[in-house]
């Protein structure tokens, strides 16, 4: 099947979104920095099970409050998407800052989410890598957007993330290479992507932290993670198990902070075996 872009407007600002396949919907929230490009390579392997929604989130388009990026905020804009595409009910998975959103939402409507798939979630605990923390400090964050927002410095912007966020950054996809490229020269898209990592990270690392909120999750959870996160460390979602009712943890060997990108089959692996084995009609 073919995946498919779409505009929507959500809450009357136009949200680029990416769909294909039929049957239970799976919304895929991606995180910051990045787009639902990302999710292509998953939407593939699961797109004969599962009618796939995932749209650009608040951090490409600076959407509805501007500067604000709680994870209330964005649970706002995730349930004001499933309205505009007309889904009654789903599962969530969730990456990165994308994790927080979905945690939020299944919080607050639960009848809504049907199970939740956490991959590399923020919010998990307060360690989070330097350049994370550095990237948020104030000046510094602001003169990298302006060094990244040129045709030159938006590969040297790629070649970083691709060190941190890939245990095999030379494998990286061209894809994944041409989408940092294109976001890079959007002119709304740093800063939206700063100041959400602001609203996120301090001094001490991760500020937003929902282990506590955890034992309210009544659905089924999996966390998706690589033994090779730099960005968010795996003994986060191990940590995180201790507080879900109903929870379950896959390690994917080798990966690093995108494994969904990085080692997609084994992924939509991981989401079909539990989908089959927590998700009723």
């Amino acid at each position: 099947m073919e995946i498919e872009e779409h505009k929507v407007h959500v809450e009357d600002v136009p949200i680029r979104y990416l769909s294909v396949g039929s049957g239970p919907a799976l919304l895929l929230l991606h995180g910051i920095g990045d787009s639902a490009s990302d999710w292509v390579p998953v939407m593939r392997e699961l797109s004969r099970t599962w009618s796939i929604f995932a749209p650009d989130m608040p951090f490409v388009t600076g959407w509805g409050d501007g500067r604000d990026y709680t994870p209330q905020h964005l649970s706002r804009f995730v349930l004001s998407f499933l309205r505009a595409v007309r889904v009654a009910r789903c599962v969530i998975a969730g990456h990165s800052a994308g994790g927080t959103a979905a945690i939020d939402l299944a919080l607050e409507k639960p009848d809504l989410v049907r199970a939740l798939v956490l991959v590399a979630s923020s919010g998990l605990g307060q360690e989070i890598h330097p350049a994370m923390v550095a990237e948020a400090a104030p000046l510094w964050g602001d003169l990298a957007i302006g060094l990244a927002q040129t045709p030159v410095g938006s590969l040297q912007r790629a070649l970083f993330r691709s060190q941190l966020l890939f245990s095999r950054p030379g494998q990286a996809p061209r894809q994944w290479w041409a989408e940092q490229y294109r976001l890079s020269l959007e002119p709304a898209f740093l800063p939206a992507a700063l100041d959400a990592l602001r609203a996120s990270t301090g001094p001490l690392g991760q500020k937003i932290i929902l282990l506590e909120q955890l034992p309210g999750l009544k659905m089924p959870v999996l966390l998706i993670w690589g033994t090779l996160d730099q960005v968010v460390p795996v003994f986060q979602a191990e940590d995180a198990l201790d507080y879900l009712t109903d929870g379950r943890l896959a390690v994917i060997p080798g990966s690093g902070h995108m494994p969904h990108v990085e080692s997609p089959a084994a992924c939509a692996e991981e989401i079909t075996r539990f989908a089959a084995k927590n998700i009723r009609a």
